[in-house]
């Protein structure tokens, strides 16, 4: 399983790319953590209509340093620092600006 890793601020990230069962992000992410000791949550890069990406949690959590993380890897495939995000967990878009 392919995915990128991110320490957003002490707490690493591993986002995985890609529209998946809610059964079948369970079973990703146990195991990521189980084979990564390091990592310590897992959030799923999903495509959206409404903003640059969406985060979906394998709980559907609001997770801030998966969020963080998420916006990190956005800033980098789009080339800009100022962008919408959507996340499980809360209801609408969100700005975030990224440095």
């Amino acid at each position: 399983m392919k995915f990128i890793q991110i320490n957003p601020g002490g707490n690493i990230t591993a986002i995985v790319r890609g529209q998946y069962s809610q059964k079948n992000k369970l079973l990703i992410a146990a195991k990521i953590l189980t084979q990564n000791k390091k990592i310590e949550q897992v959030g799923f890069w999903e495509k959206s209509r409404k903003s640059a990406a969406k985060l979906k949690m394998a709980g559907g959590e609001f997770c801030g340093n998966a969020t963080r993380a998420l916006a990190y890897a956005v800033s980098k495939e789009i080339k800009s620092n100022q962008f919408y995000l959507e996340s499980s967990g809360i209801k609408r878009p969100h700005s975030l600006y990224h440095r």
